[in-house]
């Protein structure tokens, strides 16, 4: 009864793109109405006429699922070492609590040594992941984004060496620092 697209039309397109709690509130109050709406993807299906606070209940009730799904802070991905904190989930890296804006190539680069701590990784590994491109020997952009990683993450001469090169080979993010 909207204009133009009816209440199923609507929830097809959202559904299309989101699985973002849907409550269909309406008056078409048919048995086979309110199976197609939940078929179609609706959460939860309402006819008119309705008391408000049940209403306000039934959102309630989605939302409280809905928060279920979604990442908290307990269920954050984040790779610590030292004072390092890269956050997965939020893409960000803190240093002894202090925010250091990396960019996305900084990020990434930082995010497969921290994911392999130990482990040496080529340059090429480094490149491709990063880029997400072909390697074409281009060995000076990757020196690049290590020296100004190095520059944000190792700036107090005091503070851990965490990226080792590995001359011949490549990089390491170091265990032991």
């Amino acid at each position: 009864m909207m204009p133009e697209l009816d209440g199923f039309q609507v929830l097809k397109r959202i559904r299309q793109h989101s699985k973002v709690p849907a409550l269909m509130l309406t008056a078409r109050d048919q048995d086979y109405d309110k199976i197609l709406g939940l078929e179609l993807g609706a959460d939860d299906y309402v006819t008119k006429p309705y008391h408000p606070l049940e209403l306000v209940a039934r959102v309630k009730a989605q939302l409280r699922r809905s928060y279920d799904y979604l990442p908290n802070e307990s269920k954050r991905e984040v790779l610590s070492h030292h004072d390092l904190r890269l956050d997965l989930t939020a893409a960000s890296l803190c240093k002894a609590d202090q925010a250091i804006h990396l960019t996305r190539s900084e990020y990434l680069i930082l995010e497969l040594l921290m994911k392999n701590v130990g482990r040496v990784l080529t340059k090429q590994q480094l490149f491709e992941y990063a880029r997400q491109d072909t390697y074409l020997g281009d060995e000076n952009t990757v020196m690049m984004h290590i020296s100004n990683l190095r520059a944000k993450i190792e700036d107090d001469p005091k503070a851990p060496r965490y990226i080792r090169t590995i001359k011949g080979l490549g990089y390491r993010f170091e265990s032991e620092t």
